[in-house]
């Protein structure tokens, strides 16, 4: 394991493994980083040695990312290192967001290479 931060300096875990690592990012809301209460509702529960913890699906993180203003090539490299995408979650997620701000992040997710 190796710990750091995140861009908004909540906790970051790395775990290797042996296909590759999982990262593991800690956020709550602060600051100017709000996540929507529906995302988090929306977001799947799995059963970690009995202990229940929400993940989000990997659109909701994709369009979290791009509001918290991650850099532009680090934004295109999740967007390749996922397959496929479900664009209505997106679109779905995206709504759950003010619409000044969702436009911003709309804008950076095509710029980082994702058709919406």
């Amino acid at each position: 394991w190796s710990y750091g931060t995140t861009e908004v300096g909540t906790p970051r875990l790395v775990a290797g493994t042996s296909t590759g690592e999982i990262v593991v990012e800690l956020y709550e809301n602060m600051l100017d980083f709000n996540i929507p209460e529906q995302i988090l509702k929306d977001a799947l529960v799995v059963n970690v040695e009995g202990i229940e913890v929400k993940i989000l699906k990997p659109e909701q993180y994709l369009v979290l990312k791009a509001k918290q203003g991650v850099d532009l090539d680090k934004l295109k490299r999740i967007v390749k290192q996922l397959n496929s995408l479900d664009r209505k979650l997106i679109k779905k997620t995206l709504n759950y967001i003010d619409e000044n701000e969702r436009k911003v992040i709309e804008t950076r997710l095509v710029e980082a290479g994702l058709e919406i």
